[in-house]
């Protein structure tokens, strides 16, 4: 079902001309070889643009990255485009960083040799060297004593030496893939240009360019090629265009079989091999379809792919939307180390706004706040209402070794989408201070319920299941129930979130097992008999006692854990400091308050002022409820009586 919805995602796209082609994709090229139509090289133009405090390279549209790794990597390349070590023979490790730290290490040297002192204080290794230069210094380093400066230069030495000849196979490799393309391609004015660049030795003039060390600092940067006065690449001429498209369609070797692709439901080359998705937090080569070689899997003759066949077409289409929405803002958000990807029929508000609803804008804080309040009022005001029968598509995925293993998968209407956040929403609303806000994300909702507010501390699990209970209209997990009420007591602190948290979660489990308990209300309920309920109140009430006879705060932090759990093991203590922190009052009128209204929640006990031995989970977060109700509320009182 995800891939036959990713392909139809493409399928979608590709009509309106809003997704990479068959066989392309938008790549990040931080600089473009200008060069003339007789090879000559002009410029090394930088297409980075500043993003805050970081350079971001501009995107363009080249043929699709191949798939390699391993020791024989170098033996593959992309058509026209790469990182440096194909396109120019250059190897990695020739930063000016690390030039430097290799002509530090010979600077430090203490040796009688005259070519390795001399060579320290002509800066020798802060230039470009070619492969017999870095012999000839290892060659002149193995006669010297052995030093703590010696074994770590040569150790640079030897991994920058066979840098160089990684990159030679790849250049090698990279001019080979220039004369093999098809006469048509050839015959472009462009492309013979490329050829003479390498032909005439051109390449290496682009090492003395003013700005390569810039190019060099960044790690394998890519590169392609651009004529001098045309605002397109290369790659954007009619002939490479459609060669490429033609090749991303053709099966993967000669000995390619076909068969019913699961897919499309049509005949097609079974491609073996999937393309890559990389994932934050994942490898660059994770795949969500992924097959071992004699594995457990193999049943009926069949290995490999052929177990679950999927067409070359569609595996080109499915991939290509897969990275298409994992790269886009619009369409993909974050939630520990789920990356949450989401899209529908048609562009409507909920897909606008979905991202904010899981997680704020680093940017923007308040962001969030908006544009959930947005996506909720359009939700109430029924502007949804165009677009309510149309499908939507919620899929979260995280990294998992070599593959992306699937949290969730989610499927329904916009009008099920929404009434499910409308819920979730009206499930979480409690009273609040001016100062809160009035909703709040789901990342923010998580970081409530773990050490220091990180979500980084949320167990992936518990995300991944809260996310299918809000947007599957289920009971939350009780382990968010836990996780809060754990929280609460390790740090005595019960903010609005967490309130509404515990809400949320006893509400929604009474409804979904019609449960006929006493409703949790918004704010204060003063019918709600529940002991648990009460005994919350009650502690509010003591604590503000305390702190109208102090000035402090102590008995939260004695006696909350203790009360909430177990409050037959504290309830006299706490009633004798009641009455020696009453007898502090000085206001007879706020003495005589407090006693009426202790009373009025004693009495409503049974009646008979029988304080329970325990409290279950459930009844903990009662607890908790009713004390932040009671608080929330004696609060107003204090701000009415200030501001009358």
């Amino acid at each position: 079902m995800i891939l036959q919805s990713l392909f139809e995602y493409y399928e979608r796209k590709a009509e309106l001309g809003e997704i990479a082609p068959a066989g392309f994709e938008w790549k990040p090229i931080p600089f473009l070889l200008v060069i003339d139509l007789d090879g000559r090289i002009k410029a090394l133009k930088d297409t980075r643009e500043g993003d805050g405090k970081k350079l971001v390279p501009k995107k363009f549209l080249v043929p699709k990255a191949v798939g390699r790794s391993g020791s024989n990597s170098w033996q593959v390349t992309n058509l026209i485009w790469d990182h440096y070590g194909y396109v120019l023979g250059y190897p990695k490790g020739d930063s000016l960083k690390e030039r430097k730290k290799r002509q530090g290490l010979l600077m430090e040297l203490k040796t009688e040799n005259a070519f390795l002192k001399d060579s320290g204080k002509k800066g020798s290794l802060m230039v470009r060297l070619e492969l017999g230069d870095v012999e000839m210094f290892l060659d002149e380093l193995s006669g010297i004593e052995e030093s703590e400066e010696s074994k770590q230069l040569i150790i640079n030495l030897k991994d920058f030496r066979k840098a160089i000849k990684d990159s030679q196979k790849q250049h090698s490799t990279f001019l080979d893939s220039l004369h093999i393309l098809p006469e048509i391609v050839q015959a472009v004015p462009a492309i013979q240009a490329i050829q003479n660049f390498y032909n005439s030795d051109e390449y290496k003039r682009v090492f003395d360019l003013e700005n390569w060390m810039d190019c060099a600092a960044i790690n394998s940067a890519n590169l392609t090629f651009q004529i001098e006065g045309n605002s397109t690449l290369v790659l954007s001429e009619a002939a490479i265009r459609e060669y490429q498209s033609e090749m991303a369609l053709l099966p993967e070797s000669p000995d390619s079989e076909k068969a019913l692709c699961l897919v499309t439901g049509k005949y097609d080359y079974i491609e073996r091999i999937h393309s890559a998705t990389p994932l934050r937090g994942g490898q660059a080569t994770g795949k969500l379809v992924g097959f071992q070689k004699n594995s457990g899997f193999d049943s009926y003759g069949k290995d490999q792919a052929f177990n679950a066949p999927v067409g070359r077409k569609a595996q080109m289409a499915y991939t290509t939307a897969l990275n298409t929405l994992a790269k886009n803002d619009a369409n993909r958000t974050f939630l520990g180390d789920t990356t949450i990807l989401f899209w529908s029929d048609k562009d409507n508000s909920l897909e606008q706004n979905m991202g904010l609803f899981f997680t704020k804008s680093k940017d923007d804080p308040d962001a969030n706040v908006r544009a959930v309040k947005q996506l909720y009022e359009s939700i109430r005001s029924g502007k949804l209402s165009t677009a309510e029968n149309e499908r939507f598509f919620v899929l979260g995925l995280a990294p998992n070794a070599a593959r992306i293993s699937v949290r969730y998968w989610i499927t329904g209407t916009v009008k099920e989408f929404a009434q499910h956040i409308i819920q979730h929403f009206d499930d979480l609303e409690i009273i609040k201070s001016s100062k809160d806000v009035e909703f709040f994300s789901l990342s923010s909702m998580l970081s409530h319920t773990v050490l220091d507010y990180k979500l980084s501390n949320v167990a992936p699990n518990l995300a991944g299941q809260v996310t299918e209970a809000v947007l599957k209209g289920m009971p939350y997990p009780q382990s968010l129930l836990y996780a809060t009420i754990r929280r609460i007591r390790a740090e005595r602190h019960i903010t609005r979130t967490r309130a509404a948290i515990i809400k949320a979660c006893i509400i929604r489990y009474n409804r979904f097992h019609h449960k006929n308990e006493e409703e949790i209300t918004v704010s204060l309920d003063k019918t709600n008999s529940n002991p648990a309920y009460l005994l919350g109140r009650l502690f509010s009430v003591l604590e503000r006692i305390q702190q109208n006879a102090q000035g402090i705060e102590t008995i939260r932090e004695r006696y909350y854990g203790a009360f909430s759990s177990t409050p037959v093991t504290v309830y006299p203590q706490l009633m004798k400091l009641k009455n020696h922190h009453l007898a502090k009052l000085e206001n007879t009128g706020i003495r005589i308050f407090y006693e009426n209204l202790i009373g009025e929640i004693i009495d409503e006990l049974d009646g008979s002022g029988v304080i329970p031995r325990q409290f279950s989970l459930d009844e903990q977060g009662r607890f908790a409820v009713g004390y932040y109700h009671q608080r929330q509320d004696l609060f107003r009182k204090k701000s009415s009586k200030e501001s009358a």
